[in-house]
């Protein structure tokens, strides 16, 4: 910037001035003012140049602005987009879970919480599984040879007789119940499998929640980047041409004055004779005496302008700083897009995602209804087997007491033709020759009547004697056993 023109002095004179004088005070004052009226001249131009630089980065800018904020309404409306979805979500998830599916799933798991404490408190006599090669309550299990089952069953059978067993039975604290046949590791790893998955899907559905908060926090971010509003140039341009109009007037005074002065001198050069009291008018003393305070104004107006200038200067200063910042925002802006993209991808899978987690919480109970199903009928299925175990023992019975009332009736029979022949052969014997019906000293034919139970899975399901091994239960735990079984099959029609 170029330096204002130094201020001359103007001194008044202590005695009245002689023309030449005052012609050379006015003629200074005169180019003082022109150089400070050039000086003011050209900087209007520098600041009117300005200005025009000023209003074209002003337009990039609030073009740009305009741009990014059309952009945060968007980046505002995907934040409220996501913010509805998860709402809608949340509001299923508690009508499909909180109000539908923990219901359920309590009620499952409370009816088969029963189950297994009835599975629980009924207990299996020792003779229904200590026979077995597994903790299998309906059956042997497959070996790797045949010979080694029927070997280790013969063992095994051998231990239903031991006094070992007789004391098992007598306390039946110690008896196994239904429920020590049940998989509890199985129960536990379901479970555990359920509550993961609920807890799960609590954690999908907070997978999002901050993201319209993140949205958020980058627009206002974004938006604290943006441009204020700067001082208007156009008054700024008005205030300095107002300033220069007035440094034009006091340029006008100025020069009228010095052609006033010079024409007296003029005046006086060709004779005419100019008298003291002239020489102190208004028109030569006064006006020079006041050459002073009008350059003092045009120096006050040179720093008005030169303080329009900065002013110009420091707008064109700060826009050109902000537009630099647009590149920062765009590359926010930018970023911004992707994260939206990116969030608005992840609420989408979210919702896929959620709907395949209801379907596998209603699969979970399903397995709850299944197992309730499941442990119910092996319940009633024990049942039924306790009370086939006490029909075949007393079909067994039966049909012993049969066998030994026909072995004692085959005894009597054989006793009786034992005295007939007896006595025959007395009465006929001694007439008779002895090779005549050789037969004559044949005794009566001895009929066995033996047990013989079939093989079955190559195991001899029979004791040493020939009978068929049955377990053996005490009457009081079928008595038991038929009225739960009852109950049971009249709860099951009532559900039917």
């Amino acid at each position: 910037m170029s330096t204002s023109p130094t201020v001359n002095t103007f001194d008044r004179p202590s005695s009245p001035p002689h023309l030449v004088s005052l012609v050379l005070q006015s003629k200074k004052g005169l180019q003082h003012g022109e150089q400070l009226c050039s000086y003011a001249h050209d900087l209007t131009h520098r600041s009117a140049r300005q200005a025009v630089d000023v209003l074209a980065l002003d337009a990039k800018i609030r073009w740009i602005k305009e741009g990014v904020l059309n952009q945060l309404k968007v980046a505002a409306g995907v934040a409220k987009c996501i913010t509805e979805r998860r709402d809608r979500l949340e509001e299923e998830a508690k009508a499909r879970l909180s109000l539908q599916w923990d219901r359920v799933r309590s009620q499952h798991q409370d009816a088969l919480d029963v189950t297994l404490e009835s599975l629980g408190s009924q207990v299996v006599p020792p003779s229904f599984h200590q026979s077995s090669l597994e903790s299998s309550l309906f059956g042997i299990q497959a070996s790797e040879s045949n010979d080694e089952v029927i070997m280790d069953h013969e063992q095994i059978n051998d231990l239903e007789v031991t006094d070992e067993n007789q004391e098992s039975s007598q306390d039946r604290r110690k008896w196994k119940t239904l429920r020590d046949f049940v998989d509890e590791r199985g129960l536990e790893d379901l479970f555990e499998s359920i509550e993961g998955e609920r807890s799960a899907l609590d954690d999908i559905l907070g997978a999002t929640a901050t993201h319209p908060a993140t949205i958020t926090s980058i627009t206002n971010q974004i938006r604290s980047l943006l441009s204020t509003s700067l001082s208007d140039v156009s008054a700024l341009l008005v205030k300095q041409e107002r300033t220069s109009g007035g440094m034009a007037s006091h340029l006008e005074s100025l020069a009228a004055h010095y052609d006033q002065m010079a024409t007296a001198l003029k005046e006086k050069e060709a004779g005419e004779d100019i008298g003291e009291e002239d020489m102190e008018g208004i028109f030569f003393v006064r006006d020079t005496a006041e050459l002073p305070s009008i350059v003092s104004e045009l120096e006050e107006s040179i720093g008005s302008i030169e303080t329009v200038y900065q002013d110009i200067m420091d707008v064109k200063n700060e826009l050109q700083s902000s537009l630099a910042t647009q590149s920062q925002i765009l590359d926010s802006l930018d970023s911004l897009g992707h994260k939206m993209e990116s969030m608005l991808q992840e609420q989408t899978e979210i919702e896929t995602e959620t709907q395949a987690t209801y379907d596998t919480l209603n699969d979970y109970l399903e397995s709850l209804l299944s197992l309730r199903s499941t442990y119910d009928t092996y319940q009633m299925s024990y049942n039924a087997l306790v009370m086939e175990m006490d029909r075949r023992i007393r079909y067994r019975n039966d049909m012993e007491l049969l066998v030994q009332e026909m072995r004692e009736k085959l005894g009597r029979l054989r006793d009786d033709e034992m005295t007939a022949r007896d006595g025959f052969y007395s009465a006929h014997s001694a007439s008779i020759p002895d090779d005549l019906c050789l037969a004559i000293s044949n005794i009566p034919q001895t009929f066995v009547i033996s047990y013989d139970v079939p093989k079955e899975h190559g195991i001899e399901h029979q004791s040493g004697d020939g009978r068929e091994v049955l377990p053996e239960i005490d009457d009081d735990l079928v008595i038991e056993v038929v009225i739960t079984h009852a109950l049971a099959l009249h709860i099951l029609k009532y559900r039917l």
